[in-house]
């Protein structure tokens, strides 16, 4: 199979993780969304979600700057996924090595958001980067190829 072939094929893939990522995410999101005081941070993963499958479609271009534009806006899905990281935690890195130490005891009162849940965003995103960032060339090297 040719390589750029398959690097289209993936985004494709990647688009479509990415579409059932907004449709999940908005759904689980749909109780924090009604509320006031907290909708505006849980609307940041659904537009994320929307922005990385299009950046996925986008990454399917040849010129560079769409590719170009697209690395960027998965580098934001990274950061993203990260920030979910820290909103899910509270900040409280403890739930977070409670929750993937497997010697711990799990908390029974457990009461705050699927912890990992985010990095769905930095792990799909950084397969975005490394589809996207190879192709793009500086003017020197397109003038020397």
């Amino acid at each position: 199979m040719n390589k750029d072939l398959r690097g289209n094929l993936l985004l494709l893939v990647l688009a479509g993780a990415f579409a059932i990522l907004f449709v999940e995410v908005r759904f689980e999101h749909q109780r924090v969304l009604r509320d006031s005081g907290e909708g505006q941070f849980a609307l940041i993963p659904v537009v994320a979600a929307g922005l990385l499958c299009f950046a996925s479609l986008l990454g399917l271009a040849k010129a560079a700057i769409p590719r170009a534009f697209s690395t960027v806006l998965f580098v934001l899905g990274i950061a993203t996924g990260l920030a979910g990281l820290y909103f899910h935690s509270e900040g409280e890195w403890e739930k977070v090595i409670e929750f993937v130490n497997p010697m711990a005891i799990p908390s029974r009162n457990r009461d705050y958001p699927p912890l990992l849940a985010p990095l769905s965003f930095t792990g799909l995103s950084t397969m975005g980067v490394i589809l996207t960032a190879g192709g793009i060339r500086t003017r020197r090297q397109r003038k020397t190829a």
